[in-house]
């Protein structure tokens, strides 16, 4: 359940629409207000909430959380973990077990004894926006830019996309497909390819090797691995597919 009779505030969904990220203060939680995550099922429901737990949630408030399209790098606000003094932004990393490890403060001159809230950062992972109490202030909250340096950027992403075809008249399907990272063993992500076309996209790291799978109602079981261990930056990986009919 989403929403209950608690807040439930700042939802943050992923490029894939699959992981929903929100602020609640429903009990049972750490603080006044802790970050969730819920996922969509193939029957189109969202799973119940899990708290992201106490590397990330505290007695205080944690708000505005943004994943990178990585998919292993959350960036949020708490009032709560040690930091400048007043709101402060922070990292933290998705662990091999699927939880979140300690949250790594920006530290100064991003952070400051006013209100950081709220941060941006753009896909290749150079640069984040925020909004910040700055001395230089033109009156409030002001938007800034600046630099990540490179141990507070998230991991290199590239992105695979192609088609899902039947094998033996071309035409498009519509299917669940499951990425693996070969090196975990752990599904990293899925995408659904669309009815009309059968066209897909999935956002993933860079630097790993992975295996595709789909399991089709009337088609055989398809498994095929591939490696973003030399990808250019900036460039798809293109992995058509065809997927062959029981007889």
């Amino acid at each position: 359940m989403i929403n209950t009779r608690a807040k439930e505030t700042q939802p943050y969904l992923t490029g894939d629409g699959r992981t929903l990220y929100f602020v609640s203060s429903r009990p049972g939680g750490y603080g006044a207000g802790d970050i969730y995550e819920s996922t969509l099922g193939d029957d189109g429901k969202w799973s119940d909430p899990k708290n992201l737990g106490p590397n990330i949630n505290t007695e205080f408030d944690e708000e505005r959380p943004f994943i990178h399209p990585d998919g292993q790098t959350l960036y949020f606000t708490s009032r709560g973990h040690e930091g400048m003094g007043g709101a402060d932004l922070f990292i933290s990393r998705k662990q091999a077990d699927g939880t979140w490890g300690p949250a790594i403060n920006l530290g100064y001159p991003i952070n400051t004894p006013g209100d950081e809230i709220g941060i941006y950062v753009t896909g290749d992972g150079k640069w984040a926006y925020f909004a910040s109490e700055q001395p230089d202030t033109k009156g409030g909250m002001d938007i800034y830019k600046f630099e990540l340096p490179e141990n507070l950027r998230p991991y290199p992403v590239s992105y695979v996309k192609g088609t899902v075809t039947d094998k033996a008249n071309g035409s498009a399907l519509s299917t669940k497909i499951q990425f693996f990272d070969l090196g975990t063993g752990v599904i990293y992500s899925s995408a659904s390819s669309d009815p009309k076309t059968g066209e897909y996209l999935s956002t993933l790291p860079t630097g790993r090797n992975y295996a595709c799978q789909i399991s089709k109602e009337g088609y055989l079981f398809y498994s095929a691995n591939f490696s973003l261990e030399k990808v250019k930056e900036g460039l798809p990986y293109i992995m058509d597919i065809q997927l062959q009919k029981y007889k």
